[in-house]
């Protein structure tokens, strides 16, 4: 069964504006999803990038979610 993907949310658990900024910082690094995860959770100004507050935003993005948001946007879309 496929999951639904709103054209306007993107899929569950991003939105189209983090999986994009994902996948950007992915593939300026050429770094693996482990690294891309650790760096969403806890690199900063990344997060702010991603629209996280400084302050008392407890978001997580757990690695699956990760692979299987990111995984889709391909180097041509980008």
């Amino acid at each position: 069964m496929r999951p639904e993907v709103s054209h306007r949310h993107g899929r569950r658990g991003m939105d189209l504006w983090r999986i994009f900024v994902l996948a950007v910082v992915k593939m300026a690094l050429n770094c693996d999803f482990d690294r891309l995860t650790n760096l969403a959770n806890h690199h900063q100004p990344l997060r702010q990038m991603l629209g996280h507050a400084e302050f008392y935003d407890r978001t997580k993005y757990h690695l699956q979610t990760v692979i299987d948001n990111v995984s889709l946007l391909t180097e041509e879309a980008l």
